[in-house]
């Protein structure tokens, strides 16, 4: 089967947990998901975190997916590579019109590039990063966070944000983008409503 013949915008194959169920769970070592949708992930799973996607301790690939129209109790998205090994790779992805209770998409040890976060509304932060995740080349745009919190919170040591958009979002928070550490770095962004914490933007 020749990969490049499909075309997943006019034919997708959907993972549809229907708003019953965790629509997709990686619990260790690698694997490439390409090309996938995962939509409609359950806010009344008995597995809430990660409810579109829970994936552990992984190198894996997520590229070209798009994740949709989810409820969920916690995270749409959780994601941690290995610590010891590569990052956990996501790359031109979309994310859009998802609902979650606490943070949209939680990143620890990822690096997430080329991708389009969009018109989700959450409790917390829209995408939370910790421990060495880098965002780059990534669009924010259109998202509600509820309560007073910035848009991205990088919260651990040596997160990197680099040529990223963060436009036309709406929060109570003063800021936009926080930075936690003095080892976050943030270059060639645009971001409405600035940076607080300890970042640099240059």
């Amino acid at each position: 089967y020749d990969l490049s013949q499909r075309n997943p915008a006019v034919h997708p194959t959907i993972l549809d947990g229907e708003h019953q169920r965790q629509v997709a769970s990686l619990s260790s070592g690698s694997c490439l998901l390409d090309g996938l949708t995962f939509a409609r992930g359950g806010a009344n799973s008995n597995n809430s975190v990660g409810s579109l996607l829970d994936a552990r301790s992984t190198n894996s690939i997520i590229r070209n997916c798009t994740f949709i129209d989810d409820s969920s109790r916690t995270y749409s998205i959780y994601i941690t590579g290995n610590p010891d090994g590569a990052k956990a790779i996501i790359d031109r992805c979309t994310f859009r019109n998802n609902n979650s209770r606490q943070y949209l998409i939680n990143l620890t040890y990822c690096q997430i590039s080329n991708s389009l976060i969009t018109n989700n509304v959450s409790s917390y932060s829209t995408l939370y990063s910790n421990n060495n995740t880098i965002i780059e080349n990534c669009d924010f745009v259109r998202n509600i966070v509820q309560n007073a919190l910035p848009i991205v919170y990088n919260s651990s040591s040596s997160c990197l944000m680099n040529n990223s958009i963060v436009w036309g979002n709406s929060t109570t928070a003063t800021y936009s983008v926080q930075s936690s550490t003095y080892y976050n770095l943030i270059t060639n962004c645009a971001i409405q409503g600035g940076i607080s914490g300890l970042g640099t933007n240059n």
